[in-house]
């Protein structure tokens, strides 16, 4: 048997992948089976020389070429992957030359020298970093020359190493099975000693593995299962095929915890009885809890401890009772049969490795959402999809426990460097002497005002999308509104998706970029955790949330209790979402459906009150051809490969949506009680396929306007503030306060500054997308221009430190500002 070849396999991505798959089945396969292999390629060493030689030179000049043609590394790595004939006919080769009795030992360094030499993402970014280190040729190439001397060195000890390793016992023994599986009868007597020394461990495998697949069954309720609103499939379909490798990751973790409580109580029985009690009734726990609250359990909730008596109440005495007989006769069983099948007691090193290997495989799960990690990588490639926008699909997808653990990783903000309650008080008083500045010049209260904040769903004029141009103008109203009224651009942290962090930044003045990359969605990750969160609504004595949608989506319906809404009108909800409207074909609820609702509200309510209205009729998906009669506004695309008719569709709904708003503006210019509303668009529907690396920006740009009816004029508020013709959601609080010329609190005094003093904040918008990783705040000013903080004026940077500090003492500090900095006005 030849001596094994052994390639380490570190770092992540796509080519490093292709790579080693190519060479790792090949040629490290060859030896692990001695699989008869033939070829017709001459067996010459000089052939797969030259075939080195010129893979090497290709996967070595690529990323240069790359970065002249292409400005990037898109293309580096075309020679460095299994398409590429050049690395196949060079792993064909090695083998053909080892299946010859080749010395591999006295040329083993120089074979783990091509694998680590064309290593693609070492070459990629050992080059790319010299590009931007050494400018002259001369320093660059001699001190690649000299990394290839030390390659070579390190590549000679690292053989050494391995040869030392196939000459130890462990080695030889492995060896030895490996061989005796090739004589006439070994591979099924190998099969039969397997059996005869794992059997129970097989079974065991086996049983996990079921019940794994119920945990993801279970946790529907219906044969059938949508991971989006526009395909269903059969449930067992789905979870069998398009789950399996989640499935056989549950597995595994469950196996392990099984050899973590072996390993404990160093008992076969106990091990897995104890596991599949646990697991069994972590299954039951969480369909309990997605029958009350429609999400599974959250691991801020385990933590809960001084919960439980209350929570155990929640529960069906007869189910407690049952599920405690239950583990009663189960621990009987186990003892019994600890008694009756006995078993070889593990050794003291094998206790240790298991528990060893549990407490980092558990453990790893903190990683699991540090964007560009392996780990990360791992559990994309697995299919995990962690979901946080939406925790029962999440839990449907990928299972209670892998859900589960996709929650631990969440971390709020990075502590900023001088916070402490000095540096809080100071920024206290600061804001309220803002505050009273400010108020000297208004007469108005907020409380004494009705807002409607309306966020439009995907709503955005197609024709500010570089390329496209509409055969007719689907929103003539909004058009003529924004005439007239305060109103512009609002950059928003999403594409195609991310609507309740637009809510959010709009409902509290902070921004989702301030947030660490693995908080992606707060309303399902900082808010239902989070003792006493601020929402604007709280200012008002009456606040109610209109959704003609299931309350289920962001855990809206715990978010909206935290925040201390009076009501969550959404269907399903003990108040009724009334006059149900559904244009021609189209699944969704209309937004003459969402105007009349809220009209109503006005009317059972008259005092003042605030209203948070969230459509939903522009709703993906726009493929569907839900609309008649779309051809009237026929889309002309340039360049990029945008679906015209989709875009028609998606028209066509923002043509319903203007008419339905002109009735609702009209009727509450007849109301007596003073109204203003935000009307804006969280995001563009992501139907475009422009690059978003150039056109990014205006990939997120949608139409925003606020306007009081002529009662909130009569009662000081303003028809038009200053030019606001790029903001973010985060600056509407403080608009609204100007526009009805209301005082403000120390914290709406801070949001006034950030509105009037800073460029608008959001997430990079050339990368940034829905509900994944998001990255560090980008500046736009009132030209659309992006602008680099280091720019910012020593003013500026101060008030961004000011509020980068707020919202760390909000979410995640130890909440240094009095209430009344969030409450009182000054």
């Amino acid at each position: 048997m030849p001596v094994p070849y052994l390639i380490l396999i570190s770092g992540g991505g796509t080519n490093t992948y292709n790579l080693s798959l190519s060479l790792f089945l090949m040629v490290l396969g060859g030896f692990l089976f001695d699989f008869k292999f033939s070829t017709r390629m001459k067996r010459s060493k000089v052939k797969i020389g030259l075939l080195f030689l010129a893979n090497i030179i290709l996967a070595g000049i690529m990323p240069k070429i790359s970065l002249s043609y292409n400005d990037g590394f898109r293309s580096a790595s075309r020679f460095s992957n299994p398409s590429n004939i050049l690395t196949v006919l060079i792993a064909v080769g090695i083998f053909t030359l080892i299946r010859q009795k080749f010395d591999i030992v006295k040329y083993y360094f120089i074979l783990l020298f091509m694998i680590f030499g064309t290593y693609p993402t070492m070459v990629n970014n050992f080059i790319a970093v010299l590009n931007g280190h050494f400018k002259s040729g001369l320093f660059r190439y001699s001190f690649m020359a000299l990394s290839v001397i030390l390659l070579l060195v390190i590549s000679f000890y690292f053989a050494k190493l391995i040869h030392r390793v196939a000459e130890t016992n462990v080695y030889k023994r492995y060896s030895y099975n490996v061989e005796s599986l090739q004589h006439p009868g070994g591979l099924i007597k190998g099969l039969k000693i397997i059996w005869q020394k794992y059997s129970y461990d097989l079974v065991a495998l086996v049983v996990i593995y079921i019940v794994s697949i119920c945990s993801f069954l279970v946790m529907n309720n219906s044969l059938h299962i949508t991971p989006n609103v526009d395909r269903t499939y059969n449930v067992f379909i789905f979870t069998f095929f398009n789950r399996q490798s989640l499935i056989l990751l549950t597995t595994l973790l469950v196996w392990i915890m099984f050899k973590f409580f072996q390993a404990l109580t160093n008992r076969f029985w106990w091990g897995i009885g104890i596991t599949l009690i646990f697991y069994i009734v972590w299954i039951i726990s969480n369909i309990i809890k997605i029958n009350a609250r429609n999400e599974p359990i959250l691991p801020s909730e385990v933590v809960m401890y001084q919960a439980y008596s209350s929570l155990i109440k929640m529960v069906n005495p007869v189910i407690l009772l049952s599920s405690l007989v239950v583990i009663i006769c189960l621990c009987i069983v186990i003892i019994f049969l600890n008694h009756k099948y006995v078993f070889r007691q593990l050794s003291l090193l094998s206790r240790l490795v298991y528990i060893g290997v549990a407490i980092l495989i558990y453990g790893s799960c903190l990683f699991w959402n540090h964007e560009g990690t392996p780990i990360q990588s791992f559990m994309a490639g697995m299919n995990d999809q962690p979901m946080p926008y939406n925790q029962l699909s999440g839990s449907r997808l990928n299972g209670p426990l892998i859900q589960f653990m996709n929650n631990v990783d969440i971390k709020v903000m990075d502590k900023p460097s001088d916070y402490s309650r000095f540096t809080m008080e100071k920024i206290m008083e600061r804001y309220r002497l803002s505050a009273r500045s400010i108020n000297k010049a208004r007469s108005n209260d907020l409380n004494k005002q009705t807002i409607i904040l309306n966020l439009s769903e995907s709503y955005s004029n197609p024709e500010r999308v570089p390329g496209i141009k509409l055969k007719a103008d689907p929103m003539p109203f909004v058009k003529s509104m924004k005439k007239s009224t305060t109103s512009g651009l609002m950059i928003s942290s999403g594409y195609g998706g991310g609507t309740a962090n637009m809510e959010y930044m709009s409902l509290t003045g902070l921004v989702l970029a301030n947030f660490s990359p693995t908080l992606v969605t707060p309303f399902t990750q900082l808010v239902p955790f989070s003792n006493h969160p601020w929402s604007f609504n709280q200012l008002f004595h009456e606040s109610s949330v209109i959704h003609p949608y299931v309350g289920t989506f962001y855990s809206r319906t715990t978010v909206y209790k935290k925040f201390g809404f009076d009501k969550f009108i959404h269907l399903g909800s003990k108040y009724k979402i009334r006059h149900q409207k559904k244009i021609d074909r189209s699944p969704y609820l209309s937004d003459y459906t969402s105007y009349a609702n809220t009209i109503d509200k006005l009317n059972s309510y008259t005092r003042t009150q605030f209203i948070s209205l969230v459509t939903m009729q522009n709703h993906f998906p726009y493929t569907e051809h839900f609309y008649n009669g779309a051809n009237k506004y026929q889309a002309f695309i340039k360049k990029a490969s945008t679906d015209p008719e989709t875009v028609a569709q998606y028209a066509m709904g923002l043509h319903y949506t203007d008419l339905a708003l002109k009735e609702f503006i009209h009727k509450i210019n007849k109301m007596p009680q003073p109204i203003t509303i935000v009307f804006y668009g969280d995001h563009l529907p992501g139907i475009y396929a422009n690059d978003m690396n150039k056109y990014g920006l205006k990939l997120h740009e949608t139409d925003y306007f606020i306007y009081s009816n002529p009662a909130a004029r009569r009662n000081g508020a303003k028809q038009k503030i200053d030019s606001d013709n790029v903001v973010g959601p985060n600056d509407f609080i403080s608009m609204v306060a100007q526009q009805t010329n209301s005082k403000v609190t120390p914290y709406i005094a801070l949001l006034t500054m950030v509105h009037r003093k800073l460029p608008a904040v959001s997430l990079k918008t050339n990368t940034s997308t829905a509900n994944e990783y998001h990255s560090s705040p980008q500046f736009v000013n009132e030209k659309g221009e992006i602008v680099s903080s280091k720019h910012l004026t020593k003013k500026q940077k101060q008030l961004w430190k000011d509020y980068l500090l707020v919202q760390y003492d909000m979410t995640s500090g130890k909440h240094y500002l009095e209430s009344s900095f969030f409450q009182k006005s000054e």
